[in-house]
């Protein structure tokens, strides 16, 4: 009986199992080949972050105290430091503060000068808050 592909006689002859098994290996060492040259550095220069440079966090010494709402205590603003945005956000929401982002991956940005006391301005990188702008 003939080879068959999709009902189709196949043309020609089939190819034997040696030569299958060497069609095998070429595609497996070419398979190798494309994977170590990603790693060394073809595939990985385009996801700049997927190595991402340690978060600078500046602490400063003295507490930052947000006023917030009348009968809720007031809180250090240091400790939204290094927390992701939103996080932050809805810590000082709950403490009647609001955050407005001042700078954001070293660009500064355009901002309200109003006045607000429950206002903290803060620096974001790469979505976490590094930093408290008075």
């Amino acid at each position: 009986m003939a080879d068959t592909v999709a009902n189709r006689p196949v043309s020609g002859p089939t190819p034997s199992a040696g030569q299958q098994e060497r069609h095998g290996g070429k595609l497996r060492r070419t398979v190798v080949i494309v994977v170590l040259a990603c790693l060394a550095g073809g595939c990985a220069a385009r996801r700049e972050s997927a190595i991402a440079a340690p978060l600078q966090v500046e602490r400063p010494k003295q507490p930052i105290f947000c006023p917030g709402r009348p009968g809720v205590p007031r809180f250090d603003a240091r400790d939204l430091l290094g927390k992701r945005l939103r996080t932050a956000e809805g810590v000082a929401r709950r403490k009647g503060c609001t955050v407005q982002v001042v700078e954001r991956d070293g660009r500064f940005i355009s901002v309200l000068q109003d006045g607000r006391v429950n206002r903290i301005n803060v620096g974001v990188e790469h979505g976490r808050v590094t930093n408290i702008v008075r």
